[in-house]
């Protein structure tokens, strides 16, 4: 499966460059070599990656990035909930129905979608924030560094169609 053939590869090679100081920037053992920051699987430049991995062995440093961004778009998701209204019970099943409809396939498989998918959420209770008439300039931030999140650890197709829904929105 990609999580053992291509995934945990991955992440090991951009740990032992981590532990080695050295910069990940190619990655010659992926077919014949291809830039790290192209290969959208590890996500070097997201810095919660580099202390991860820098801490933990590269399996638990995977998943718990991975379970990182599923908790923190669930919470993301109850609040965006409240934001537009719901109570609290309905905010509860809108998060719990993020979870099962995007994330949790996400636990077995890569870090960058789980981190794509926390963007939406985040980017969408900040617009509704503003929206309730919340700081402008707080609330503008949290939802760039959400976006920024999805950006540097995200999958770029998934971002393309989160940047989508939130100008929709």
């Amino acid at each position: 499966e990609e999580q053992l053939g291509f995934y945990y590869p991955q992440s090991a090679f951009y740990q032992k460059m981590l532990q080695g100081h050295i910069f990940p920037t190619w990655n010659n053992f992926y077919y014949g070599g291809v830039s790290v920051s192209l290969d959208q699987f590890v996500s070097s430049f997201y810095p919660l990656h580099w202390v991860l991995f820098s801490l933990f062995p590269f399996v638990f440093a995977h998943h718990l990035s991975i379970v990182l961004a599923v908790m923190l778009g669930c919470w993301a998701t109850y609040w965006f909930g409240r934001e537009i209204g719901l109570s609290r019970t309905g905010s509860f099943v809108c998060a719990v129905t993020y979870l099962l409809g995007t994330t949790i396939g996400w636990l077995d498989i890569g870090t960058l979608a789980a981190h794509s998918f926390l963007a939406l959420p985040v980017a969408m209770a900040s617009l509704a924030a503003v929206k309730n008439g919340k700081s402008i300039v707080f609330y503008s931030l949290v939802g760039g560094v959400g976006l920024g999140v999805g950006l540097l650890a995200g999958f770029m197709q998934i971002m393309f169609y989160v940047c989508f829904i939130v100008f929709c929105f």
